[in-house]
């Protein structure tokens, strides 16, 4: 197999697993547009200092689990007088 069939079936395979997960939630999209630019988030605390971030992997799930911890534990600490 050539770089080129290779390199098609990298892209089928990182591209035909985001479309499926997109197809079960029911999410529509279109191919018009840069379909590559990726973005991420940034978490700040009162101060504006950056206390989380994520950069996108393309067709990666974002890591819900520890956006929320990040802004949970912010939340925490704006509550609390002593820190």
């Amino acid at each position: 197999m050539g770089f080129f069939g290779l390199s098609k079936l990298v892209f089928k395979g990182v591209f035909g697993s985001m479309t499926s997960r997109l197809k079960k939630k029911k999410i529509e999209g279109n191919m018009i547009g840069e379909g590559l630019v990726q973005g991420g988030v940034i978490i700040f605390n009162k101060d504006g200092n950056p206390v989380y971030s994520y950069q996108e992997i393309t067709g990666d799930e974002l890591p819900i689990e520890e956006i929320l911890d990040a802004t949970s534990s912010i939340r925490n600490k704006d509550s609390c007088p002593d820190e």
